[in-house]
């Protein structure tokens, strides 16, 4: 059997290398071929992952949507919408009546049942406005001196620091409008320090204050 000499083996030898050489190349430079082994991923790398799917959020969530759900801020307190006068004098029923918040002597005079026959009523106002706790005396003719006053109620003093728009509107002179400046007015700048004050309050002028020194009081 022929036996190959030393030199021809270390040809064989060095010739298979080339060639396995040369196949590995060939196998590795292919294109793509490596673009399409998927590498594993390393621990940092499924902790991104995993990071970057929580964060991800439905259309119409997270800080975006919380913010489009802040409720409004519409919070209205209750307005008074009744009062209560004690009627007294030449009436029918006197007593204390529970009325709507506006009204009028006329009205409370119908409530207690209507003016008696010894009622003055030439002295009356009727379309004057009354106010919670106040107190409304019919005269009986022949009642008072000639010269007297005519006023025919008695009524307390509305705090214009305390008073709701309701009972500052009741106030003969101050109406509706008047009657929200003085509650705007006293929610900025805090409590008035004296009848005066209502001169810093738009629609209030000396005349129309005089007008008001009767009814109104800061205590």
């Amino acid at each position: 059997m022929y036996r190959l000499s030393r030199r021809e083996q270390a040809i064989l030898i060095g010739f298979l290398l080339v060639v396995l050489v040369a196949s590995g190349i060939y196998m590795y430079g292919r294109p793509g071929l490596s673009a399409n082994i998927p590498l594993p991923k390393t621990d940092a790398q499924y902790r991104e992952a995993s990071s970057q799917t929580q964060n991800i959020s439905p259309a119409g969530t997270g800080s975006a949507g919380s913010q489009s759900e802040v409720p409004t801020k519409s919070a209205v307190p209750n307005s008074v919408t009744e009062m209560k006068v004690d009627v007294k004098g030449a009436v029918h029923l006197p007593g204390v009546y529970t009325l709507p918040v506006g009204s009028r002597v006329a009205d409370a005079l119908q409530a207690a049942g209507g003016a008696n026959d010894q009622a003055d009523l030439q002295t009356v106002n009727l379309a004057q406005k009354l106010v919670d706790g106040g107190m409304l005396v019919i005269p009986v003719k022949g009642e008072k001196e000639a010269g007297a006053s005519t006023a025919s109620s008695v009524q307390r003093k509305v705090n214009i620091n305390t008073a709701t728009a309701a009972e500052l509107d009741a106030v003969n002179g101050i109406g509706s409008t008047r009657a929200n400046d003085i509650v705007a007015f006293r929610e900025r700048q805090g409590p008035f320090q004296s009848v005066d004050d209502l001169l810093k309050v738009k629609g209030f002028g000396p005349k129309l204050l005089e007008s008001l020194r009767e009814q109104i009081t800061v205590n």
